[in-house]
């Protein structure tokens, strides 16, 4: 088949992204387009020597400017949605922290997560008109039931490693950060937006920190609680893995980690515990276990939507009993169609095409006439390859820096690796549970970036 096209779909963290964009990648291959999907960091490291492509960002955020302006000056044209945006507290914090106008006004079109994403989007200050495609996010398929079995040799496994277990995961990046500087602290400044910290932002800081301190007293008391269960703490991609390790206080059925998809866990644990996560909106979409801790509420700063869907418990003792009815099998599944109506205000395509069918039509259809623009000018190419190379030589360097937020050690805490061996297992498990797939390939570009595409015809 002969190319319409390239995609370059980049994934910041892999154990959230990277199967979901895969899927993604799939659908775009059966329509005669090349996609470069992979490791966010790696990508952008050889974006000059990419061909020219249509690129999906993962956000329009202030951090994102550089990389649009490089993208821009050598013919991208963007695309894009927010991983971040499935639970947020109202539109004005949304606005605030998720947009920022020189990349917003960049986009050319937006994937929205569900109705409430796509009015967000639209009522930015700084929103220019650009479609927004209602879609839903691959992320959200990998929970639909006919793609549930795609982590079933993940259940099997973790079942057999650890038996029977409760998993906890935390959401505290901001407060816990693996780059020590990021870390905010209350009356403290974000270091990730320049300082700024809003009255709002500070206050649900604030309420967060004594969940925080909450969830770290908790986790001993669980084990001691649950002596007969293994106990995984499975931390926010960003967050400081020893911060949990020492809450654990030496317990030897406490285990912190940060492995694989986190759909397998949902499935295989005997319950979850979190607070206001995005696993929780997740694991009750799963039919899973799901169980919110709010030892501290606010009606302000609480995130809903995920505590809404599970099972709640406001002080420890509360928690026990709702996680040893869950494990006994005595507590049912909360997943009916009133909560179910209620995701559906967040989330599109629960039913339905896959998001990222959707998504690939109009990807498909927007490639095209992008791709058919003239060129920037060759001064301006010159110019954006030359800045591609500066920023990669910067990268490079701050990759040796131990505590730098482009160190290397970071950047494999959030995109470990993965080998072409696994990729093609994770498509062939795409295409026997969706019936589809037969002729999509992929192939090695470099480390942690892969060109998946249709298998050309043999003339």
């Amino acid at each position: 088949m002969k190319s319409n096209g390239s995609v370059i779909l980049p994934s910041e963290t892999q154990s959230r992204e990277f199967d979901g964009k895969l899927l993604l990648a799939c659908y775009l291959a059966e329509r005669g387009l090349e996609t470069y999907v992979g490791s966010r960091v790696d990508i952008h490291m050889q974006i000059a020597s990419l061909p020219r492509s249509v690129y999906i960002a993962k956000d329009f955020r202030v951090s994102s400017a550089r990389m649009f302006d490089i993208l821009q000056g050598l013919g991208n044209p963007i695309m894009a949605w927010d991983e971040e945006a499935i639970l947020f507290y109202n539109a004005r914090e949304f606005h605030e922290r998720r947009v920022h106008p020189g990349t917003f006004g960049r986009v050319e079109a937006f994937f929205a997560w569900g109705p409430q994403n796509k009015e967000f989007i639209a009522t930015a200050p700084a929103y220019h008109g650009a479609p927004i495609h209602d879609t839903g996010n691959p992320r959200i398929d990998l929970m639909r039931p006919e793609l549930r079995a795609f982590f079933d040799p993940e259940v099997e496994a973790l079942r057999a490693r650890f038996g029977r277990f409760i998993l906890i995961n935390t959401n505290f990046g901001k407060l816990n950060h693996f780059v020590e500087r990021y870390t905010v602290r209350p009356g403290g400044r974000d270091a990730s937006v320049g300082g700024v910290i809003t009255p709002f932002m500070e206050g649900a800081w604030q309420h967060r920190h004594g969940i925080f301190q909450a969830f770290q007293e908790m986790l001993p008391r669980l084990a001691s609680a649950f002596p007969d269960l293994q106990i995984v703490v499975r931390p926010h991609p960003a967050e400081n893995h020893d911060t949990w390790r020492q809450a654990a206080g030496g317990m030897s059925n406490i285990h912190v980690l940060h492995e694989g998809n986190v759909y397998g866990w949902l499935r295989g644990c005997v319950a979850m515990i979190h607070n206001g996560c995005t696993t929780g909106l997740e694991g009750f979409l799963l039919d899973a276990p799901v169980v919110s801790y709010r030892p501290l509420v606010s009606e302000e700063y609480d995130l809903h939507l995920a505590n809404d869907v599970s099972w709640e418990a406001y002080d420890f003792d509360s928690l026990v009993a709702t996680v040893r009815e869950l494990a006994d099998g005595r507590r049912r599944s909360l997943q009916d169609r009133s909560r179910l109506d209620v995701a559906g205000r967040f989330l599109s395509a629960l039913d339905g095409p896959l998001a990222a069918e959707r998504i690939a039509d109009h990807v498909t259809a927007f490639a095209a006439p992008a791709l058919s623009r003239p060129l920037p000018t060759a001064a301006e190419r010159v110019r954006a390859r030359a800045r591609a190379a500066w920023r990669a030589s910067k990268k490079r360097i701050n990759a040796l820096r131990p505590g730098h937020k482009n160190s290397r050690a970071y950047n494999r805490h959030r995109f470990p690796g993965i080998a072409v061996p696994e990729v093609e297992t994770r498509i062939r498990r795409f295409g026997q549970l969706l019936g589809r797939f037969d002729g999509v390939i992929v192939e090695p570009v470099s480390e942690n970036i892969f060109r998946v595409r249709q298998r050309p015809r043999i003339t």
